[in-house]
Parts: C-alpha cells; structure tokens; sequence
C-alpha cells in the first residue's frame, strides 16, 4: 500500500493574472518595531517575491513577468529605459532590476528616496507622499492623550504582562526616526476603534473623566481650606 501522497503544486497551476494579484499583495511588508533597534546589524531580508525565484522555474518565470508588467504599468514614475524587445537574459533578471529601483526611489512618486514608509516599512517613501497615502496617522503622545490610553493597550505585545490578552482590536502602526528620537505612529481609525472597545462611548467616557476631574479638584480645594 502506498502511504505517501505526491503534494500537487496549486500556485503554478493558476492563471498568470490571479499569480499578478497574489504578487502585487506581496510587494510591501512590514517591520514595525525597526527604528527601536538601531544599533542591532540586521542583513536584508530577501524579498518575498525574491523567495518565490527560487522555488521553481515556473514561479521564477511568473515573477519576472510580473516585475516587467509592474515596470510597464509604472513607466511614468519609474522613467527607466524601456526597450520594445527583451532577450532571455534580462527577462531572466527583471526582477531584481525592479527591486534595485525600488530600494532608491518613491514607490509612488518615483523621486530619489531612502525613506522607508512608515506604516509599510518595506516600501521607500518619501515624506510627502508617505502624508498623502497614510493621512490618518497619531503619535502615541496624541494617541494617549485624546483616547485616554495606556501604553499596554496600545502595544500590549511590548508587555509581557499583558502580552497574551486576547481579543484586542489590532492597532496598525510603525516606527521612525525624527530628531534623532524613535517616534511610534498609530493609524488613527485603528486607535479609536480600540478606545471605542475598552471604554464604551468615547463622549460619556470624557463627560465622565472631565466629571470625575472636577470632583477631585473639589475634594482637593476642602482639603486646603481645613488646614
């Protein structure tokens, strides 16, 4: 009797523009925690399309297709050479030509850039652009202070008391470096949902907090003039 099964391969067996849609999700990733670790020599981490070069010489071929649809689709932003014909050997190698002009340029913009993007620090960014595409980002300061959060149910990963809670609203969000200072910015719609999850309604919250405010500058005014 025959006990092992041959895996069939599914992802070759798709259609090459099915294989387009699942590569164009694969083109940014994110590395949220990077500027908390300055000092630590990471290697660059190969692509995830890069690792499907090397799985067969079907996906291979996929994925240098796809990086030479990608460059004619975005030949107004790249403003690479774009030749009419193609031979073997830069059909071979389109890809990693794509991923070169990807790590110096916006991928939106196609300015010279070797900013990350905050929130898909895989992808480099431009600051203008980065504004553009991710308008809804807060500090962890406003963050805090306008949601009335703490640090833990921001970050709770980041505390190890608190690491394993589950349920929580997943909030998005990356690191940067301004002023020499790691700076953390949460996506705002992703914040409120969570304030909305631990505190109910956000405007009887702050009626609340403001109320309980007053009466203990009450409390704190007798107490002063019982001295």
């Amino acid at each position: 009797m025959e006990l092992t099964v041959e895996s069939k391969d599914y992802l070759t067996a798709l259609p090459a523009e099915l294989l387009y849609s699942i590569f164009d999700y694969l083109v940014p990733s994110h590395q949220p925690d990077n500027a908390f670790h300055p000092g630590i020599p990471k290697p660059q981490p190969l692509h995830e399309l890069g690792k499907l070069l090397y799985v067969s010489q079907s996906l291979h071929s996929h994925v240098n297709s796809w990086a030479e649809h990608f460059h004619r689709a975005h030949q107004s932003t790249m403003r690479l050479r774009l030749t009419k014909t193609i031979n073997a050997r830069q059909k071979r190698f389109y890809f990693h030509k794509v991923q070169k002009w990807a790590s110096r340029h916006c991928i939106f913009c196609g300015k010279t850039s070797r900013r990350s993007a905050i929130l898909a620090s895989s992808l480099k960014c431009c600051a203008k652009c980065d504004k553009q595409r991710w308008p809804e980002k807060i500090t962890k300061t406003d963050a805090k202070a306008e949601f009335d959060l703490r640090n833990h149910q921001l970050q709770p990963h980041l505390h190890p008391r608190f690491a394993h809670i589950n349920g929580l609203p997943r909030v998005r969000y990356g690191t940067y470096f301004t002023s020499n200072i790691a700076t953390t910015m949460f996506v705002r719609s992703d914040v409120k949902r969570l304030a909305e999850f631990i505190h109910g309604d956000l405007v009887t919250h702050k009626q609340r907090k403001k109320a309980e405010a007053v009466e203990r500058e009450r409390r704190r005014a007798e107490r002063g003039m019982r001295r």
